[in-house]
């Protein structure tokens, strides 16, 4: 995947934001039914997508979809299922922890973008048995740790949750796992253990 390809791709991930503000705006635990009703949403266009191929190519075929997937979501559920669904196990487990949930949410946005981005334009060391580059993890761990520091956490919480998140985002994607569904919550167990 090109560089300005997945700025697009990263510009799009940043729309995790929303989960935040949703979250900041409506409250806890209010914004549960609503956070219920998209993750439906969400599964039910993704699984309607596997299942019936006619949904899928019109998907696939629209210019959004196109210009931020990868090929590799043409054939299973995209980036937006697993954040969606990673979010929403942060509000279940830790929805009543504010801080975690604004840190956790900010490690996703932010250390998976940086990562990304990092990794695919400056990355030259790779780790071991992995695409990942050691520059990209480097901005991943930095990216969260910023995050959790300028959310209120001490530098020991910080560090470890970004250590937590880094590790995360170093495993490959396979069909049952994805970064994006479990770097928020890896983070959050992180400060919740620490913080």
């Amino acid at each position: 995947m090109s560089v300005l390809k997945e700025v697009q791709r990263k510009v799009f991930h940043m729309l995790s934001l929303v989960f935040l503000a949703a979250y900041l705006l409506i409250g806890y635990p209010r914004v549960m039914p609503w956070m219920y009703a998209f993750s439906a949403l969400v599964a039910a266009v993704e699984l309607g997508r596997l299942y019936v191929p006619a949904l899928n190519q019109a998907l696939v075929a629209m210019p959004l979809f196109s210009s931020i997937s990868r090929p590799e979501e043409h054939r299973r559920v995209s980036g937006l299922f697993h954040t969606t669904f990673g979010v929403l196990l942060l509000w279940l487990f830790f929805g009543a922890h504010r801080q975690i949930v604004a840190a956790s949410i900010y490690c996703v946005a932010f250390g998976d973008t940086a990562a990304a981005l990092i990794g695919k334009s400056l990355g030259r060391v790779r780790l071991p048995g992995s695409k990942k580059s050691l520059e990209g993890s480097a901005a991943c761990w930095t990216a969260c740790f910023l995050s959790c520091k300028l959310t209120g956490f001490g530098s020991g919480a910080a560090a470890a949750a970004a250590l937590c998140a880094t590790v995360v985002e170093f495993c490959p994607t396979t069909t049952w796992f994805n970064d994006n569904l479990w770097l928020p919550v890896a983070a959050a167990v992180a400060l919740k253990a620490l913080g």
